[in-house]
Formats: C-alpha cells, sequence, structure tokens
C-alpha cells in the first residue's frame, strides 16, 4: 500500500466523518457553503460528502 492509497483512505474517513457531524468550521467553509446550496441544504451536503468520502476510501482499498 502506497502513500496515494493511505492518503485516499484517511482522506475518505475524514470526509465521512465530516458529514455526519456539526462541526461549524468545516460546515461553515466558503466552499462547503457552495456545496451546500448546489445540494439544496445540508441534508442533500451530507449525502453528497458520504457519497465522495466512500468513494475515496473504495479508490484507496482497491488503488489506482
Amino acid at each position: 500500500m502506497d502513500s496515494n492509497q493511505l492518503f485516499c483512505i484517511f482522506g475518505g474517513s475524514f470526509t465521512v466523518l465530516a458529514a455526519q457531524s456539526n462541526w461549524n468550521w468545516f460546515w461553515n467553509n466558503p466552499k462547503a457553503k457552495g456545496v451546500l446550496s448546489m445540494c439544496r441544504g445540508k441534508k442533500g451536503a451530507r449525502i453528497f460528502y458520504s457519497i465522495t468520502g466512500i468513494l475515496l476510501i473504495a479508490l484507496g482499498i482497491k488503488g489506482f
């Protein structure tokens, strides 16, 4: 397992954790606010970030 795979696994884990949390520093980020408006609220953004995190974890496990 190389460093790129570990980066994807840790990044995906963080993304899933952040998606399910209510961290103000994460959800008040200007980029997160763009996703919030695109996904029509926090519920849609949580689903988007959860799927993104799961895909990153799967990519890290499977490899490039």
